[in-house]
Order: structure tokens, then sequence, then C-alpha cells
């Protein structure tokens, strides 16, 4: 809009003609005739109209061109968010499809189990899926943060004996990332063993308890007292997990362990986020970077979680006539995890990251109806409205962190 005003014709280019008229009459000594002053007149107008005729054709022009290259994005940042929330959803039911028995269908077809869901599968699993995306991470973060090895390579020289007092506090960042990444490890082995035992929505939905325990824990480290909208929420998200836990479920294992792994995979998540924040806002680290090291701190623990022995019926236990089914399996979660970040990643960019959350809270209803579709999955009408409550309540939270419209225009 700028350079726009700044190439249309100024007062300063239309006054000149004038002079130049005048000026032969001027020499001459005798007075403008009244003819020539009708020409005069005439031509300025001319002039004038030549000169504001394309500022008025052009100026609407660019002004509708602006408003659908706007409305544009933000289409396409609600269509990538959209897919990353389906990419999740998906995710979720590929879990449950790997741990699923023989005597159920998925979509009508029947299946077999692939894998039991002990610990020392479940690390297996987050292995195999890591290591489909850490490497494809490692190509992608150059093209989404062009510096990325620059800021690996100053975190990692924090770590020197002869560390200067600003790289100290580069060495705080790289701690707090990679603890940040152990809890995302916890969360995810916890959500693996609770998707195992119980459905898939009830799994999921209990999970969703990290909003409000992101909630508690920024009103007891930040000092973000909650308003009424999301005190309203907290209190809908509780009613929520109550009428999900005290409902009985059709075809679930253990109610008990899975639920109880479901909520603490939450509260994991939760401190995950916390920690992600600090990073991001107060330590000022890309989001990029620090994707890659939390990936690669879950990598490197899944690994050793692996070659530790565990006790009883918890190790590793495999069908070697699975074994490809389950490389294929953990190669499509690995695809869907990257590809959900990517899609997040972008569709972030476009639409911003409260509009974002607001979508991404429709995960729980979401998998609810995958894998009642895709697994025959169901739940009883008491926990379909507590579902309901769980989503409602996180998409509000997330409501109450999006800016309000006054705020863009100043």
């Amino acid at each position: 809009m700028t350079s726009n005003v700044l190439t249309a014709p100024s007062l300063g280019e239309t006054t000149p003609e004038p002079r130049s008229v005048l000026t032969p009459n001027l020499s001459t000594g005798r007075p403008p005739s009244p003819k020539l002053r009708r020409e005069t007149t005439s031509k300025q107008k001319t002039t004038n109209n030549t000169q504001t005729t394309p500022k008025q054709q052009t100026t609407p022009r660019q002004q509708r061109s602006r408003t659908s290259a706007n409305w544009s994005e933000l289409q396409i940042g609600f269509f990538l968010i959209a897919l990353s929330t389906v990419v999740s959803s998906l995710y979720n039911v590929a879990i449950k499809a790997i741990f699923y028995t023989a005597s159920n269908s998925l979509g009508g077809l029947s299946t077999q189990q692939l894998i039991l869901p002990t610990l020392g599968n479940i690390f297996l699993i987050l292995m195999l899926r890591l290591l489909v995306v850490v490497p494809l991470m490692l190509l992608l973060s150059p093209i989404l943060h062009p510096p990325i090895w620059e800021d690996l390579e100053n975190l990692f020289a924090s770590l020197r004996a002869n560390a200067t007092p600003s790289q100290k506090k580069t060495k705080q960042v790289l701690f707090l990332s990679v603890i940040s990444g152990c809890f995302l490890f916890l969360s995810q082995v916890l959500i693996y063993v609770a998707i195992g035992e119980v459905t898939t929505g009830m799994a999921i939905a209990l999970f969703f308890i990290y909003p409000v325990l992101s909630v508690f824990l920024s009103w007891f480290l930040f000092r973000e007292r909650p308003n009424f909208l999301a005190t309203g929420a907290i209190a809908a998200i509780f009613c929520g997990e109550l009428l999900i836990l005290g409902s009985e479920s059709v075809g679930v294992k253990n109610t008990s362990l899975g639920s109880t792994t479901a909520l603490m995979s939450g509260l994991a998540f939760a401190i995950y986020v916390i920690l992600t924040r600090v990073c991001a806002t107060k330590l000022k680290l890309h989001p990029v970077s620090l994707t890659l090291i939390n990936f690669t701190t879950m990598l490197l623990l899944s690994f050793l979680c692996l070659i530790i022995p565990l006790p009883g019926n918890s190790g590793l236990v495999i069908n070697a006539s699975n074994a490809l089914e389950l490389v294929l399996s953990a190669f499509i979660l690995g695809v869907l995890t990257l590809c959900g970040y990517l899609f997040n990643n972008f569709g972030i960019r476009k639409l911003g990251a409260p509009l974002s959350s607001i979508i991404g809270a429709t995960v729980p209803i979401l998998t609810v109806i995958f894998a009642g579709l895709m697994l025959q999955e169901s739940l009883n009408m008491i926990q379909i409205i507590g579902v309901l409550f769980v989503t409602v309540g996180a998409a509000s939270i997330s409501w109450k962190k999006t800016p309000q419209p006054s705020q863009p225009s100043k």
C-alpha cells in the first residue's frame, strides 16, 4: 500500500505544466488571451483526469487482490490444520490397530494382532517409528529453519569447559530441551499402554486432561490466573473425564491400568508443553530446533530402554512371522507423525497458533469417529457425552488464548 502511494502523481508534478504554457505569453509582455486560457483550462482538466483516473482504477483492484490473498492464506491455514488434526486421529487409530486382536475387524476385514502391548514391544515400536522420523527431520529442518545447524552448534558449544556466561545460558536451553524430550517420551509410552488396554477414544479423551494441567502449571509458574472462560472450560473437562471414567466400556481389558496411564500421559505432556513454552518464549529457541532435539532424545531413550532387560512378561515379545508387518506399521506411524508435524507447522504460520489449537482440540471426537468406522470400537452414550465435554472444554481453553479483535487493530 505504501509503495502505491509513493508512485502516484504528486502535486509537485502537476504545477510545472501550467507554468510552461504561460511562459511564452509572459516573455513577450502581452497578457494571455482568453482563448489561451480556455485551452489551458481544458488541457489542465484533461491532464488532471489522466492523472487521477489510473489512481481511481488501480486502488480498488489492489485492495480486492490483497483481501482475496489474505482470505486464501486463512483458508490454506485452516485446511492444513484440519489435515493435521485428521492425521493425528488416524495415528491414534493406527496404534490401536497394531495391538488389535484377531477376533475384531478392521473396516469389515479380519485382522490379527501384530504385537502385544508390553513395555518392551512399545519401546520397539517407538524406536522403529523414530528411525523414520529423525532422518527425515534432519533433511527437512534446514528447509523449515535454515540456520538450524548454527543453533545446534551453539547449543553443543555450551557444553565445553571454557564456556562464556552467554554460553552458560545456552547450556540451560539445551538442558531444558532434553528434559522436555524426556517428558514427551514418557507421555508417548504411557499413551501407548493406555491405548493397548482401553478403547482408543477413551484413552485419548482421558489424555486430554493436559490442557487443564497446563493451565494450573501456568498459574503456579507464571502467575497466569485463569479467567471465567478458562474456569468454565476446566469444569467442562473435569465433568467429561468423570463421565468417561464412571461408565463401563465394552471390550476393555484393564480399565484401571488404561485410565491411569492415560491420565499420567496427559500430566507428562502438560509438563512437556510448559517446558517447550519456556524454551521457545523465554530462552528464544526456534521450534524446529527444539523439535529435532526432542525427537533425537526420544530415539536415544527408546534404544536405551529397549536394551534394558525387563522383568516378567513386560519384555520384548515378537512373532517372527509378523516382523515385516510390524516394520511397515512402524513406518506408517513415522510418516503420519511427520505429516502431522509438517501440516501443523505450515498451518500455524498461516492461521496462527490460537486458532490452530482450537481446531486441534477436536482430536478426541475425531478419534472416536475413526475408531468406530475402522476398528468397530464403540462407546456408550454417557462416554460420548463425556468426550464432547472434553472437546468443548479443550477448545474453550484454546479460545481463551485467542487475541481479541481490538488487539490486531492496535
